[in-house]
């Protein structure tokens, strides 16, 4: 990829979020007389607004038959309209939209388990739900990463119902993990960067997942993350903002101030979304435990936050509470000693301001990894005393050798003069 193209890209993904009248106007501020860049990211908005699920597969039918069964039972079989079929074996999920079974695809002598997606009863045919669920199909078809559960086929089956079969993960959600493991914060923290590296992928693909979760994230019996349920995510502009609002209030725990107001979307909420699931991660509760609905909506707004240490102490003391009330056993995610850096980055990624919040998940990514080599973050922005003790922990060996050496020379000369 070329820079002009990467430029370009930027440039398109931004003007995506704004309105259709504003972003020629915003074009030619950003590309100025370089005419080329301004037609190559003119080029991309026009294929991510144009793009639609039948350029990518032959024959999808967003639509549903008025005699479609609404559920599957264990056993049933599938035949898809290409070759191949798939034999139900349970239900493992179902959500607003969608309803998602653990099948076996069964092509000629080959067997493998999949996560089979179907759209659910509440939603059978919705052209809305049906035309989300396409999307969902283009999504995944340009996201491919080793963090990510990713598509096998998407199609439709005999009696014309879209189906979507995705990589199966076996595992468990992130935060169930963790209190079943109790990792390191060093360890924490390499497991969540794993979970950016996939978030950021979509990013640079120009999809907002917004719907980020612990339920999204299994992690599997390698202890690898994987990213799932992309049904709401897609490229946000002025004509499908209303829509993306009002799946949002699904999941209010992790939504974002401007996804409460129903302000325009940009990555910077999934950039919240991820703030709010590290403090879950390392405190052992969201910032806003408590709190449900209106409430709720008002915690997120006020942008008052507690730090996740002192959190973390709470919920120590809470968990020894629970330990010795044996008639009452509560497991709980364990916190962990959280130091003031880690403390500033995830009250950056939880700001209220989208803009005073990290640019982008790569970013966020960066001052952990600052962190975890003893590095400055850049959250904290600290003085010239805050840079030095980062540097003798980073150093601390090589220094102690210093000091070591220093003190036997010192010692030497101090016997020479003796004699």
């Amino acid at each position: 990829m070329t820079d002009r193209y990467l430029d370009a890209k930027a440039l398109a993904f931004e003007a995506l979020t704004l309105s259709v009248d504003a972003r020629e106007a915003f074009l030619a501020h950003r590309c100025g007389d370089d005419t080329a860049l301004r037609e190559e990211a003119r080029w991309l908005i026009h294929a991510a607004e144009t793009l639609t699920s039948e350029h990518l597969l032959t024959g999808w039918q967003p639509t549903i038959p008025d005699d479609t069964t609404p559920t599957l039972t264990a056993g049933e079989q599938i035949s898809a309209a290409s070759p191949g079929r798939y034999r139900v074996i349970r239900q493992i999920g179902e959500g607003g939209m969608g309803v998602v079974y653990l099948a076996q695809r069964e092509e000629g002598d080959a067997h493998q388990q999949v996560a089979l997606k179907f759209l659910g009863a509440a939603t059978l045919g919705s052209a809305q739900h049906a035309r989300r669920f396409a999307a969902e199909h283009r999504i995944l078809a340009t996201l491919r990463h080793p963090n990510i559960a990713h598509l096998l086929e998407g199609g439709t089956t005999a009696d014309g119902r879209p189906f979507i079969a995705m990589e199966y993960v076996d595992g468990l959600r992130i935060d169930q993990w963790c209190a079943l493991h109790a990792p390191s914060l060093p360890q924490r923290l390499a497991l969540f960067l794993k979970v950016c590296a996939a978030v950021e992928h979509a990013h640079q693909h120009l999809v907002i997942h917004r719907d980020l979760k612990p339920a999204n994230i299994l992690v599997n019996a390698d202890g690898e993350p994987k990213l799932l349920d992309f049904g709401i995510a897609r490229l946000l502009d002025d004509t499908v903002q209303g829509e993306a609002t009002r799946t949002q209030v699904l999941t209010p725990a992790y939504a974002s101030p401007e996804q409460v107001e129903g302000a325009p979307l940009t990555t910077a909420a999934d950039v919240w979304a991820l703030g709010v699931v590290l403090y879950e991660l390392l405190a052992g509760q969201r910032p806003h435990q408590a709190l449900d609905g209106h409430r709720l909506g008002e915690a997120i707004l006020s942008g008052a936050i507690e730090p996740p240490s002192r959190r973390a102490r709470r919920v120590a003391q809470d968990t020894q509470a629970d330990a010795a009330d044996t008639t009452n056993p509560r497991p709980r995610l364990p916190p962990v000693r959280i130091p003031a850096d880690v403390d500033a980055i995830v009250l950056k990624a939880l700001r209220r301001d989208p803009q005073a919040r990290y640019a982008s998940v790569a970013a966020m990514a960066e001052d952990i990894r600052r962190f975890l080599q003893h590095r400055p973050v850049l959250a904290r922005r600290g003085h010239a005393l805050y840079r030095l003790g980062r540097l003798v922990r980073r150093q601390r060996w090589v220094i102690a050798a210093g000091v070591g050496v220093i003190a036997v020379a010192a010692g030497f000369a101090v016997q020479r003069e003796r004699q």
